[in-house]
């Protein structure tokens, strides 16, 4: 059984191999690309290209790079209107595959110089998510009264471009969302019927938020029909808006599904871990089911399959006993097994089983399956592990993961360096503007330090308007140079209570091994 170190290093290596095989398919989907370009007839360079690009983006963000995965989602989106529709390439089409292909590139650069620089074990604190700020469209005829909000996506790692004419939109990159302020629009019908035409590249909707002054059903209405996944009221909040626009903009990719399959099959264990990678799920094999507790504190698992018979301990047994670990009540159990008797599906069912899935099952269905059960669960699991107002970890969970990552840093004997912040005077603030006024500023610094944060990292409300960041191979200089830009920006940030604005300073301690 492999122990967490073990895993880790699994990981890592996997990662490495990943990253220095992205040339060659870069390089392949170029010169793909260049044979579609000369016979766009070509239907095996097409499918070849189209395989080829869908491979990247269901593994960049597995392997760590979603910036990989959303690029060739784009380019995906793309295609797929072509390969499905026998459609001939269009002009647009091509300068936006083209466009992608090259940023692909560079971007791929970017990382293995980044990777060349962080060779060191003290370096490697600078997200990827942070090289490059997320293009948004604001379409309005009064550019002063959105100005401060521009501002303020700024410290949020958004750049803003900005237009009277909805024509503008598709001239330069393609922007990640189109935010509308309606109340530029005289006719804002008209507006809302150009928009359905005009916001589109290669095809691919861009998703679209709407500002307004009038939140009446009409007005709602009309921006659902014109295909808005979000409408603010003005005076609108930056952090609100931010909420949303990481959303749609994936500024913040989740972290892949972590699955434990339990059957003595070697085989088709095999194969449907297989399936559930071509997913972006993590899996993991388990064939002596003796072994589930240790496999379960190792692996983290957001799921675990199982199958009904199996030599050693059968499958309601080894529910049993995994449901009387108080640390394992949430893990959603899914039975997979060629039983096809009803009543015994029951019987897994009270046992705590969460679901039954019969062999044999297709890859589609069970993807599916375990994809809605670990939603589900995550959402479930954030409402006990998560601090309500934040949504960052509590201070119990917080303390947990500083106690495992330090023993693992110790072990590996590798940096780790612990942030302790506190917002001065804070007190102040809630006397002076009220606690709903306070609570805003907590979930404003939470924010933050979320984008800034890389996925490994760690943050969590210690307690009160104190947090506590754990920072997963960083040394002091690099902790250092991180918080101080995190300290400076939170300085920068406009916070608002009705009509007063005011600026909130942050104070932090680091300490690091």
């Amino acid at each position: 059984m492999s122990n967490p170190d073990e895993t880790e290093n699994n990981l890592k290596i996997l990662r490495q191999s990943y990253l220095e095989g992205l040339p060659d398919e870069i390089k392949t989907a170029e010169q793909l690309w260049e044979k579609l370009r000369a016979r766009s007839e070509d239907r095996e360079s097409l499918d070849t290209f189209y395989g080829l690009i869908h491979r990247l983006n269901g593994s960049g963000t597995t392997f760590g790079f979603p910036r990989i995965s959303k690029i060739a989602s784009s380019l995906e989106a793309v295609l797929r209107n072509i390969v499905d529709g026998h459609a001939p390439l269009m002009s647009t089409q091509v300068r936006q595959i083209a466009d992608e292909l090259q940023t692909m590139k560079k971007h791929l650069a970017e990382m293995l110089e980044r990777e060349a620089r962080l060779a060191s074990p003290t370096m490697g604190i600078v997200p990827e998510q942070e090289e490059e700020a997320t293009e948004i469209f604001l379409l309005e005829h009064a550019p002063e009264e959105t100005a401060d909000l521009r501002q303020q996506l700024r410290y949020f790692g958004y750049a803003v471009r900005s237009s009277m004419r909805i024509e503008d939109i598709r001239q330069g990159k393609k922007p990640e969302v189109l935010i509308v302020d309606l109340d530029s629009f005289i006719d804002v019908p008209m507006a809302y019927e150009a928009l359905m035409i005009f916001p589109r590249s290669g095809d691919t909707p861009i998703p679209m938020i709407t500002l307004s002054s009038y939140g009446d059903m009409n007005s709602r209405l009309q921006a659902v029909r014109a295909g808005s996944k979000a409408f603010f009221l003005k005076p609108v909040e930056a952090p609100q808006v931010v909420d949303t626009l990481d959303r749609l903009s994936h500024k913040r990719p989740s972290e892949p599904y972590r699955i434990l399959i339990i059957d003595a099959d070697e085989r088709l264990a095999n194969y449907y871990a297989s399936a559930l990678r071509q997913a972006s799920m993590l899996t993991r094999i388990l064939q002596n089911p003796l072994e589930v507790l240790t496999a379960i504190d190792d692996f983290r698992p957001d799921l675990v399959i199982l199958d009904l018979y199996m030599p050693k301990c059968g499958g309601l047994e080894l529910a049993a006993v995994i449901r009387q670990q108080r640390a394992y009540v949430s893990i959603p159990l899914v039975f997979l097994s060629t039983e096809a008797n009803l009543n015994h599906h029951l019987d897994a069912l009270q046992v705590s089983g969460d679901d039954f899935l019969t062999k044999p099952i297709a890859t589609q269905q069970l993807v599916a399956s375990l994809t809605a059960r670990v939603q589900r669960a995550r959402v479930l699991r954030s409402f006990m592990v998560r601090d309500s107002l934040t949504g960052l970890l509590n201070h119990t969970t917080t303390m947990e993961q500083l106690y495992r990552e330090h023993a693992v840093a110790v072990r590996q004997k590798a940096p780790l360096a612990f942030v302790m912040t506190d917002i001065d005077r804070f007190k102040s603030v809630n006397d002076t503007y009220g606690h709903p006024t306070g609570d805003r500023v907590l979930k404003n610094l939470a924010r933050l330090i979320q984008q800034r944060l890389r996925q490994t990292d760690i943050v969590g409300r210690y307690g009160g308007e104190e947090f506590a960041i754990i920072l997963v191979g960083a040394d002091a200089a690099n902790a250092v140079r991180l918080m101080d830009e995190i300290r400076e920006r939170f300085g920068q940030l406009r916070q608002q209570s009705d009509d007063t604005e005011f600026y909130v300073t942050l104070s932090c301690g680091i300490a690091c091994i």
